[in-house]
């Protein structure tokens, strides 16, 4: 058994490329001796040039103080012959066994011009030597081991030195010196590399396929790790601590040498193969290639699946062009077509016209685009269903599809929303809560908020009690999305009805346009009313209605806080504040904004609907239908300056702003 020494992968059971001297070795005149290769602990290897076939290939025979043992020669001889009955491509072929003149036992056999797995390893990944890589090796290593357990023999010294790559990728099983047969009836053999013998070996108890498998899962550990089992000990601790405890966990072991984390399928595998328990192990060398394979073929179906969410990448970015480009040309025919009238000849209209269908074009463009895009995801998908790119991919694309969606209060929102939950990873969670937040002041302060919500009764929206909001002053107090009633009760006010509507994550803070913080909410007090009813301030929806043709552009306005009448202003109102305006000596302002018959010419105005008295007071009279006027009849036929300019004189007389 070969001693443990301190190196990049802390294990080594054989002197490494030390060169030997030929002095005194004489060959068979069909070889000629190009040099030495290495040495081990029963044999040596050289370079040799067969004349017969005339290649090179390597002779590896019994060192001459080994020599005189003849137990020795025979487990070298059988070493020759085990090695030549497995015709594996992943095992070295022998190609003859002999004696040297000097009677020493050799045999010739292919050179592989590679690096073992233990140089690869101590190269790393900037060598290009990859997971990827090195867990291809390792499954190909397993498809030799199983051939060898198939044609009944077990290595039995299976470590990362004992496995070459080639120069062209080919990976080779080599030193099968301790190779056995199954069910072999001599005396068990306690040879071996402590690290990598199974606990039951080092007991005394037979071999199986099973001690291999431990040594390809100490492999893998290896591999995951970059480190040994049992790394940092002496050998006899290492037998002692392989006999009585597993090696520490392949995670804490990579995470110990700064090693990225180890996938769990692969150190999973490690557990398993490494198991004190045997029925706990893989079935054989097969069983753990077909798992490495398994593993291998999941990378190559992400690498395609990856391939697929690049592609849909790429189309989202020209359909995002497209629709840029749409956009611009619709404006451009908006500004082209603004100052034509309707009834102008087609010729007026070609110009803008054309860039209409050219914006249409780049809009189906554009969704056969996103068309393209969302197969992509899905195909990345079939090949790996939990890929997180392609469900974030797609989630990102269902929820702008659920803004646009929402905006236009289409029907579709339902759908867009569910494939939003299917495809959502977390990422978009608060949003599909939708929980908004309301920001609330009041002068003067201290005020309940009493909630209730807008529900659909008999297809009308009715405000339900909803519990309390608090007491103001209220910031970015939460909200669930949807219409909201909030009856506000002030000391000693009367209670105040403030609507508010929150979308998706709306914050609503009562922010007037061009401030940067919100206005106290005023609560008036119950003799500044009378018959008035206030409006608070704050932002609302106009416009976008789907079902009507003639409906503006849905826009998000301010409206400013105002009283409005409970009852419409009367005629006896609206001559007392006309009768002011003359008494304040504003005589032409009173004629403006007196109530006039509809002018028959346009450009001029019609008769005055009131008379006037001896004093010039406004007085009621018949109009040209012999109909008369009361004083509690609402006020008609009214200029919209004239109900500006009550409303601004009757603020003032009532001291309300």
């Amino acid at each position: 058994m070969a001693s443990s020494t301190e190196n990049t992968l802390p294990y080594l059971t054989e002197d490494r490329a030390d060169p030997v001297r030929s002095g005194g070795l004489v060959l068979p005149e069909r070889y000629d001796d190009l040099g030495p290769l290495g040495k081990g602990g029963m044999g040596e290897v050289r370079r040799v040039r067969d004349r017969l076939l005339d290649r090179t290939i390597a002779l590896k025979v019994l060192r001459l103080e080994r020599a005189v043992d003849p137990a020795v020669d025979l487990r070298f001889r059988d070493e020759a012959r085990l090695t030549a009955r497995l015709q594996h491509p992943g095992i070295v072929p022998v190609y003859d066994l002999g004696n040297l003149p000097d009677g020493r036992t050799y045999y010739t056999m292919k050179e592989v011009e590679g690096r073992s797995l233990r140089d690869c390893l101590s190269e790393g990944p900037a060598s290009g030597w990859t997971l990827r890589r090195l867990v291809d090796a390792l499954a190909r290593t397993c498809e030799a081991v199983a051939f060898a357990h198939a044609h009944g023999v077990l290595h039995l010294d299976l470590k990362p030195d004992n496995i070459l790559i080639g120069s062209f990728g080919e990976v080779m099983v080599v030193d099968w010196g301790l190779a056995q047969r199954l069910g072999d009836a001599r005396a068990q053999h306690l040879a071996g590399t402590p690290p990598f013998m199974a606990p039951e070996r080092l007991a005394g108890a037979p071999d199986g396929p099973w001690t291999d498998v431990y040594a390809l899962g100490a492999v893998l550990y290896c591999i995951l790790a970059g480190v040994a089992p049992y790394y940092g000990h002496a050998t006899w601790l290492v037998l002692e601590l392989a006999r009585q405890l597993p090696p520490t966990d392949v995670r804490a072991a990579a995470k110990a040498q700064h090693r990225p984390e180890p996938p769990d399928e692969l150190a999973s595998l490690v557990d398993r193969a490494m198991a004190r328990d045997l029925e706990d192990r893989p079935a054989n060398a097969a069983r753990m290639g077909v798992e490495l394979e398994a593993w291998l073929d999941g990378l190559r179906r992400k690498d395609r699946a990856l391939e697929c969410v690049g592609r849909a990448a790429e189309q989202a970015r020209i359909a995002s062009k497209l629709r840029v480009e749409a956009d611009q040309l619709q404006q451009q025919a908006q500004a082209l077509l603004k100052p034509v009238p309707s009834w102008a000849p087609a010729e007026a209209k070609i110009a803008g016209w054309a860039r209409e269908d050219r914006a249409s074009e780049r809009r189906r463009a554009a969704d056969l685009a996103e068309v393209a895009q969302v197969q992509e995801l899905h195909a990345a998908l079939s090949l790996v269903p939990d890929l997180a790119d392609a469900l974030d991919g797609l989630a990102a694309y269902d929820r702008a599809q659920l803004e646009r969606a929402e905006a236009t209060r289409s029907p579709d929102a339902v759908r867009w929303e569910a494939l939003l939950r299917a495809h959502d990873r977390g990422q978009h969670a608060r949003f599909l809560q939708g929980d908004g937040a309301v920001t609330l002041l009041t002068d003067p302060p201290g005020a309940r908020v009493d909630l209730f919500r807008y529900v659909l009764r008999d297809r009308r929206l009715v405000p339900e009690p909803h519990g309390t909001l608090g007491i103001t002053p209220l910031r970015a107090a939460t909200l669930p999305r949807g219409s909201w009633l909030l009856e506000v009760h002030g000391p000693d006010r009367p209670p105040l009805r403030y609507p508010i509507f929150l979308g998706r994550q709306d914050h609503w803070d009562g922010i007037r346009p061009g401030e940067t913080e919100p206005r106290p909410l005023r609560l008036p007090r119950r003799a500044e009313l009378r018959e008035d009813c206030p409006v608070p301030s704050g932002w609302f929806f106009a416009g976008g209605d789907p079902e009507s043709n003639l409906s503006a552009p849905r826009r998000r306005l301010w409206l400013d806080g105002f009283f409005i009448r409970r009852f419409p202003v009367t005629n006896g109102e609206y001559r007392a504040f006309l009768d002011a305006l003359v008494a304040a000596g504003r005589e032409e302002e009173a004629l403006a904004c007196a109530p006039r018959e509809r002018s028959a010419r346009p450009g001029t105005v019609g008769p005055l609907i009131y008379g006037r008295d001896a004093l010039g007071r406004f007085i009621l009279q018949p109009d040209g239908e012999g109909d008369i006027w009361h004083d509690d009849d609402p006020v008609v036929m009214i200029t919209w300056s004239g109900a500006r300019a009550y409303a601004a004189w009757r603020a003032a007389r009532d001291g309300l702003d």
